[in-house]
């Protein structure tokens, strides 16, 4: 199972989600949480450790047998929403309601300055069309959310006022 088949409100993502909010827990304290019984979540558990969501450890108490608890690996974060995009959004309307279209127009010149200057020398030498296809391999792909950090800034860009050209100085085509 991977992490996109963990999308959505399944039980699984729950035990996630708990484990993520509560620390390292035993699979009976998931299960009272959750409403469901220890083995349904310890199978749940086992699978998430196969995965490598979840990892155990024992944890021994005054007395008996130690308990068995699971915490979250490093992995299971993938799992969760970010919300960056929105995050930028809300920043992006803020400086726009502040400053005007010229702050937002600045606040991206710099930014493509500082990225361009990181890749400048790559582009010497070369005619416009190569520099493009060098600029947009060094950009990557942007067609998914899960790889993209300016994906959810779409719908923002396109009911923004933007006056592109300003933005990018791009060499005239040679």
């Amino acid at each position: 199972m991977g992490s996109s088949m963990i999308a959505g409100r399944s039980t699984r993502m729950e035990v996630l989600e708990l484990l993520r909010r509560k620390g390292p827990s035993s699979a009976e304290t998931i299960a009272g949480d959750l409403g469901v019984t220890p083995n349904a979540v310890r199978q749940h558990l086992t699978n998430l450790e196969r995965d490598a969501f979840v990892i155990s450890h024992p944890e021994r108490g005054a007395r008996g047998r130690p308990a068995l608890l699971f915490s979250l690996t490093e992995r299971a974060d993938s799992v969760f929403p970010k919300r960056y995009g929105q995050l930028a959004s809300m920043v992006l309307q803020e400086v726009q309601d502040m400053g005007g279209e010229d702050a937002l127009d600045e606040i991206f010149a710099r930014v493509a300055q500082r990225h361009a200057t990181g890749i400048e020398k790559e582009l010497q030498g070369l005619d416009f069309d190569q520099k493009m296809a060098r600029v947009v391999a060094w950009i990557g792909p942007c067609t998914a959310r899960s790889v993209c950090p300016f994906y959810e800034l779409r719908a923002w860009h396109a009911a923004a006022p933007w006056r592109p050209g300003r933005l990018y100085r791009w060499p005239a085509r040679e």
